[in-house]
């Protein structure tokens, strides 16, 4: 999955997710280049880009914010897409990380 990666991109990666490992239980589920994490549903899914991280959040309301590049409401979940490329844009969707996990638990 993170094989023939920038290092920059492999750092946000491990920054993402042992971020979200803190969080309490959570169950990796891991394919190709595509990582999905879980705990009663899934809450974060991710794609391993060359030169980024794309992130989509799972919420339980639409959060605008400039740097998501698509939102996508359902039924149950307003989803959130973002590329990450720094450790400081991780940090930056900590909380959103965090809520999403709350979430999923409900």
């Amino acid at each position: 999955m993170l094989r023939d990666r920038p290092p920059a991109v492999i750092e946000v990666y491990r920054a993402i997710e042992s971020f979200i490992n803190n969080l309490g239980k959570v169950e990796t589920v891991a394919r190709d280049r595509y990582v999905l994490f879980r705990s009663r549903r899934i809450f974060v899914d991710l794609s391993i880009m060359q030169d980024a991280v794309r992130l989509v959040i799972h919420l339980g309301r639409r959060v605008d914010n400039p740097a998501f590049i698509k939102i996508v409401a359902d039924s149950k979940q307003v989803s959130h897409v973002v590329k990450i490329t720094s450790l400081a844009e991780v940090k930056q969707f900590e909380p959103l990380l965090t809520e999403a996990y709350t979430f999923s638990l409900g």
